[in-house]
């Protein structure tokens, strides 16, 4: 009888001090940061040589993905304008994309700091050569 009941007390002690405070202490960490997830369908998006459209901005880096993969020789004359609000400040020409992207493309801006992505915009869809990727906000 006295086996049973410490048996009883060390699992209630042990239930209460260590299952629910971990996962609770993990939650908090978590809530911490707002994790976003890349869209893996995406590709990064190439500039007229054909190089990753990865830049900085402030105390960001911002990356640009399409829903389309070019060749590796796509090199282009022409150029794509993507611009937008990061935290309220205008990108302005900040972002060229390669011009062989053809029409109805979709694009999508994300915004890292670090290795974390903490804000990204909406698809757009490349119809013009200048394309407004709305505003984002990292904060």
């Amino acid at each position: 009888m006295i086996k049973y009941i410490l048996t009883i007390a060390t699992i209630s002690i042990l239930a209460g001090c260590g299952g629910g405070s971990a996962d609770n202490a993990n939650q908090k960490e978590l809530g911490k940061k707002n994790i976003i997830k890349s869209d893996k369908s995406y590709h990064l998006a190439k500039d007229t040589l054909v190089h990753n459209v990865t830049k900085s901005f402030g105390n960001h880096t911002l990356k640009v993905l399409t829903d389309k993969a070019l060749d590796e020789d796509a090199t282009s004359n022409g150029f794509i304008s993507l611009y937008g609000l990061v935290d309220g400040k205008d990108t302005k020409a900040l972002l060229v994309l390669n011009a062989n992207y053809p029409k109805g493309t979709k694009v999508v801006v994300e915004a890292y700091s670090g290795d974390d992505l903490v804000a990204k915009s909406k698809p757009v869809i490349i119809n013009t050569d200048e394309v407004n990727f709305g505003s984002i906000q990292t904060k």
